[in-house]
């Protein structure tokens, strides 16, 4: 999907510029890991309940789901539960746009926290990717 072609859906679906405007640099990541989908390794048993999921490589970093860790040129990355399920959810759904409202219910689910809780898993997952 081209720019064009992502503002246009964006402008027809509520909600949805507030959470790009919430994402931020994120939205570069995310375009980033699209345009490298091909080259990234598929997951092992994908859909099998119990099924590990290859390590994923994306702009110098690998992301390992199964043991829940970020590396940065084979170095650990620091970050806490909820940035790192974000980050997970959003590569798992890289294909499309995510609105900030599925974030919310796919992050905190049968909890009610607010755009702050969002904002702040963001910040700190932006500061781990180096995009402050």
């Amino acid at each position: 999907m081209d720019l064009a072609s992502l503002i246009d859906w964006a402008n027809r679906n509520e909600g949805v510029l507030q959470a790009l405007a919430l994402l931020g640099g994120l939205l570069a990541v995310a375009t980033s890991l699209v345009r490298r989908r091909s080259e990234m390794p598929s997951r092992r048993g994908a859909g099998t309940e119990g099924a590990e999921a290859l390590p994923l490589r994306f702009a110098g970093f690998e992301l390992d789901v199964a043991r829940s860790e970020l590396r940065r040129g084979g170095e650990m990355v620091e970050l806490e539960p909820k940035p790192f399920a974000l980050l997970s959810y959003l590569v798992d759904h890289r294909d499309r746009v995510v609105s900030k409202a599925e974030l919310l219910d796919a992050i905190w689910p049968d909890v009610v926290v607010g755009d702050a809780s969002l904002a702040r898993a963001l910040a700190q997952l932006r500061a781990a990717l180096g995009d402050d």
